[in-house]
């Protein structure tokens, strides 16, 4: 075993032939173990881990090698993350799911130190809190409630082992997985964690190296609500049949906890369907047949068998067989009966007539509808030849040759009459819980049909809502017609004030030509102003006349002309 190195005591690493320049090595009588994994390479080939991804959905992102000459486990290139195939036969998917990874940084293990079982042991957990809880997540310290990590005797892999044996919740866990530790491979990158952020917040990554840990020999409290949850599911647990059932795609699928099964992977489940179908059915045949086997009578029986019949010690009797030369033979017969002569099928064969046999060569005869015929065939099994072996045996004897293979189909009687009896009291309880199930049913299409009545009641509500909606709609575009009109109004409007603003400053700037200061002008006298201007102006226009005299026209231009000359003079 080569020496390890202080610095790679937290991961576990075997160093080289010499330490590196910078490493302390450890002395001999503090020299560290070594783990288990350095003994074991990779037998996984390309071909296998191909169909491994496919069964196993892998993320196209994810980038996934097998290990080179001299990797191994546990002592790999920086930065990569060893995997177990048995990992993902038990239940784990990429990404790898949030809870688990917070409970590998809790235990402070790489994902390929935690042993299968438990693996299937924690996604067995999650399933059964998620259908118990209504999909409510498992808690770390649930699960460390009830479980606690255990180092195993093959140093450096930690498997998960209950406080109590009441606390056991996951059963049905398989004895051993076989060449498990030699089927390992390597993911680099990050697209097979969970990122951080979301609903899970941030979440610590998946340790790269192996560590080594202080185990915890106490076990924890849990509070009291918490405590409530853990035997509810404990209580669910009872009620599981099968335990493969937990880790199978479908339900992974359907709790959230891996991808939906593609169509190879379930053809790959219906295929060890069958396979498992018929290894149970082999198995039990084989029990049944090893059940059968031959067996001394004495073990059959507890009591011997007795005969309660008693005659004379010894009587002549006729010999089984029909005479042959003529002459009876005389034999001791057994204390038990004796032994009568056997009719042959001459004496009580009817005679037909010839009607009767060309009705009966008219059709074809078979066991099922023609009793002669089974006669015939009973008669032609056992010959006279065949009885002759018995002639000279006691009666006890023949039976106790053939007794054992009646007492085997008495068993065979027995076992069916009881698988009948448990076949009929399953399909009782079928029929009850059909019945049941009819029940139900009847009781939703009942609310069914309420609810189809109210749809359609709510479907007329919607189509007279839809209606009085239409005509709102019409009544509102017609509002938004008007509303346009008095708009167009209002900038008419707006538009003759802004210009009748101007004018009036117009004639009131040239009403006062001179001494008007813009800085100090009133607005309102201005306005107050131009509108008495205004004002007196139409009301002199309503005075005055509307025509002017055509007579006083000229003359009234002839005044102004004289009147204009005279001031040009005075001026001159």
């Amino acid at each position: 075993m080569s020496e390890v190195k202080s610095s790679e005591l937290e991961t576990g690493l075997s160093s080289s032939d010499e330490p590196a320049e910078g490493d302390t090595a450890v002395s001999a009588s503090h020299k560290v173990r070594a783990f288990y994994a350095l003994n074991e390479e990779c037998g996984l080939d390309d071909d296998t881990l191909s169909r491994f991804k496919d069964r196993f959905q892998f993320p196209d992102r994810v980038r996934v090698h097998l290990p080179s000459k001299g990797e191994r486990a546990c002592n790999f290139f920086p930065g990569e993350v060893c995997f177990y195939e048995s990992s993902f036969s038990c239940g784990l998917r990429f990404p790898v799911h949030p809870f688990l990874m917070e409970l590998l940084d809790y235990f402070g293990i790489a994902p390929g130190q935690l042993m299968p079982n438990s693996w299937k042991i924690v996604v067995s957990c999650m399933g059964i809190w998620l259908a118990a809880m209504d999909r409510d997540m498992l808690r770390i310290d649930e699960l460390v409630y009830l479980y606690r990590l255990k180092a195993s005797k093959e140093y450096g892999y930690y498997e998960l082992v209950p406080w109590e044996r009441s606390t056991r919740i996951v059963r049905g866990l398989p004895s051993s997985f076989r060449y498990w530790k030699s089927s390992f491979f390597f993911v680099l990158g990050d697209d097979f964690e969970t990122p951080s952020g979301g609903v899970w917040g941030e979440l610590p990554r998946l340790h790269r190296r192996w560590g080594t840990l202080t185990l915890v020999k106490r076990r924890p409290k849990l509070k009291s609500r918490y405590k409530e949850r853990v035997q509810k599911a404990i209580e669910y647990a009872r009620i599981v049949e099968n335990w493969d059932d937990l880790v199978d795609p479908r339900t992974l699928a359907f709790y959230c906890l891996g991808p939906k099964p593609s169509t190879f992977v379930l053809r790959t489940l219906s295929i060890e369907g069958k396979k498992q179908m018929t290894t149970k059915f082999n198995k039990d045949m084989y029990a049944k047949m090893r059940a059968k086997k031959d067996e001394p009578l004495s073990n059959i029986w507890k009591k011997p068998m007795r005969i309660t019949g008693r005659g004379s010690p010894a009587v002549p009797v006729t010999s089984v067989t029909p005479v042959v030369s003529g002459a009876e033979t005389m034999r001791t017969a057994s204390p038990s009966t004796s032994l009568e002569e056997l009719p042959t099928p001459a004496s009580k064969r009817p005679r037909l007539s010839s009607k009767d046999k060309e009705k009966v060569d008219s059709r074809t005869s078979t066991i099922w509808s023609d009793k002669r015929l089974v006669v015939d065939r009973a008669h032609g099994v056992i010959t006279a030849d065949d009885l002759k072996v018995f002639s000279g045996v006691p009666f006890n004897t023949v039976t106790s040759r053939h007794v054992h293979r009646l007492v085997q189909v008495l068993g065979e009687s027995l076992h069916i009459t009881t698988e009948y009896l448990t076949h009929e009291a399953k399909v009782a309880s079928l029929t009850s819980k059909m019945e049941a199930m009819k029940a139900e049913t009847s009781k939703l299409m009942q609310s069914l049909i309420e609810s189809m009545g109210e749809a359609n009641t709510l479907k007329e509500k919607v189509k007279a809502l839809t209606d009085d909606l239409r005509a709102e709609r019409q009544l509102t575009l017609k509002k938004d017609e008007q509303l346009l009109g008095v708009r167009e109004s209002l900038k008419t409007i707006a538009a003759s004030w802004y210009f009748k603003g101007f004018e009036l400053l117009r004639r009131y700037l040239v009403k006062h030509p001179s001494d008007v200061d813009m800085t100090k002008l009133d607005l309102e006298e201005v306005d107050q102003e131009m509108a008495a201007d205004e004002a007196n102006h139409s009301a002199t226009e309503t005075d005055a006349p509307k025509t002017v005299p055509t007579n006083e026209a000229p003359d009234d231009a002839l005044a102004d002309n004289a009147r204009t000359e005279e001031n040009d003079a005075g001026d001159t």
